[in-house]
């Protein structure tokens, strides 16, 4: 069984997973306390799979949502369905020789995407089947990543932040290999990148809320 909500810890003071008092909507706190053990599984699963050298989760003292969560899309403010997030720094990962990706934000978004978005779609894709609630939309992932690595990111210029909200049936036919990646990112909602540690620290703290 996994941990309880709130339970994981981080250096950087505060907690990783939104705790249950949390929620603004005592339904969603409810739906957390129940899927717990589901969310605690997503924390634990991409620390093993990305690594702790290439993964760091926000925390509450850092996100008003922390790291891991049921989260709304507010630009949908009136939609009452929510989506499992995800919110960490990622290590900006080597080139690789065998594929040149642009070096633009449209290169770097798929470079961050390859290296690491699609074991945390796949990690996130066996809770969605183990929880089986319609009213979790799909997934949520916000990767903020930069060249020197995951400390002291506060004062960094080269920060960047991707936001990407995916259905689940989308995710459903990228994993399942009937749509490529570029149709994939089609069929999801990708805010324009943040750039800069003030526009994300704006994201953190005040454009999505609990």
């Amino acid at each position: 069984m996994g941990a309880p909500a709130g339970e994981a810890r981080s250096s950087a003071g505060g907690v990783v997973i939104l705790p249950i008092e949390s929620y603004s909507d005592p339904v969603w706190a409810r739906k957390a306390h129940i899927h717990r053990a589901n969310v605690a599984r997503v924390h634990a699963g991409m620390i093993q799979k990305l690594g702790r050298d290439n993964v760091r989760f926000l925390t509450t003292e850092e996100s008003a949502v922390g790291g891991v969560g049921f989260w709304k899309n507010p630009l949908n403010r009136l939609d009452d369905k929510r989506y499992l997030g995800v919110f960490a720094y990622v290590k900006c990962p080597a080139g690789r020789s065998d594929y040149a990706y642009r070096d633009d934000l449209g290169g770097r978004v798929l470079k961050m995407f390859h290296a690491y978005g699609q074991d945390t779609i796949e990690i996130m894709s066996g809770e969605f089947k183990r929880m089986n609630d319609p009213d979790v939309l799909g997934a949520m992932i916000i990767f903020v990543y930069c060249r020197p690595g995951l400390n002291d990111l506060s004062a960094d210029e080269d920060l960047e932040a991707v936001v990407l909200f995916m259905s689940r049936d989308t995710i459903d036919n990228f994993l399942g290999l009937r749509i490529t990646t570029q149709e994939m990112f089609n069929r999801s909602l990708v805010w324009p990148v943040f750039q800069g540690p003030e526009k994300i620290k704006m994201l953190r703290q005040f454009v999505l809320q609990p």
